[in-house]
């Protein structure tokens, strides 16, 4: 099955200052950097490019709760150390 280029704009995210283009590809997402970017400099030039993969948008947008919880682990593990540190007192 032979499948076609599509373009799919999601609704909420059109804006009059950026659009977004997802590719979904077979192969590495970054080799096609080159052939997409003449494509839109072809239709505009003046077009401000940013490319990135769509594990890096999901990293990005997980960071913030990945600190938080590394930061209640630490927390955590802080509180575990006193209550050991309270009971072996009070066993001493």
């Amino acid at each position: 099955m032979t499948t076609f280029p599509e373009l799919r704009p999601p609704v909420l995210s059109i804006s009059a200052n950026q659009i977004n283009i997802v590719l979904r590809t077979g192969v590495k997402p970054l080799t096609l950097m080159n052939a997409v970017q003449e494509n839109i400099v072809r239709m505009n030039p003046s077009i401000a490019l940013r490319f990135t993969t769509m594990d890096a948008l999901v990293n990005r947008s997980m960071a913030a709760e990945r600190f938080r919880a590394l930061l209640i682990s630490c927390f955590a593990g802080i509180g575990l150390l006193l209550a050991m540190l309270g009971v072996y007192g009070t066993m001493a």
